[in-house]
């Protein structure tokens, strides 16, 4: 008996290990994706509880004004960073 195809096998093993190469490379790029859209949303929110604190706690009054200007300026830098991250 005479078998026509042995060549597949071989391409088989080379294609898979190409395969496999690329699959690492896709885990790594999804992983530090998920870390920059998970740190973009949850830093901001941390930095700014961080800030008021501070602030209050070095004897200042944080009155209604002060607290939406620095949100403010908050979410304009957040919204700069996803204009950064998208290019």
């Amino acid at each position: 008996m005479l078998k026509l195809y042995a060549w597949t096998e071989i391409f088989y093993k080379k294609i898979e290990e190409k395969r496999n190469v690329e699959m690492k490379v896709f885990w790594k790029r999804l992983n530090v994706g998920m870390i920059s859209v998970t740190s973009l949303y949850f830093f901001p929110q941390v930095l700014s509880a961080v800030v008021f604190s501070v602030y209050i706690g070095m004897g200042n009054h944080l009155d209604l004004g002060m607290a939406y200007t620095v949100m403010t300026c908050f979410n304009l830098l957040k919204v700069i960073l996803l204009i950064y991250l998208n290019l």
